[in-house]
């Protein structure tokens, strides 16, 4: 919802991030991007929603979050 509304593109980001188990430098190279942008991205994320990446629960939480989202919308778009 937060993407659409404000184009943003933070659940690509963190589907990325995790597909590439939290290692932003491989996350932006799959998604094209430079390093940094991904860090803003990342730190961005974690301000607006008030979670804390490094601790395993709520990564583990997010990760989850993350997977039924885009679930969720894959699904959307094949209906």
């Amino acid at each position: 919802e937060y993407d659409r509304i404000h184009q943003t593109s933070f659940l690509v980001t963190l589907n990325a991030y995790f597909d590439a188990n939290c290692n932003a430098r491989q996350a932006a190279e799959a998604l094209y991007i430079h390093h940094r942008t991904m860090l803003y991205r990342i730190n961005r994320i974690t301000e607006l929603f008030q979670i804390d990446l490094s601790d395993s629960t709520e990564r583990m939480h997010m990760f989850l979050a993350v997977q039924l989202l885009t679930l969720l919308s894959d699904e959307c778009i094949t209906l």
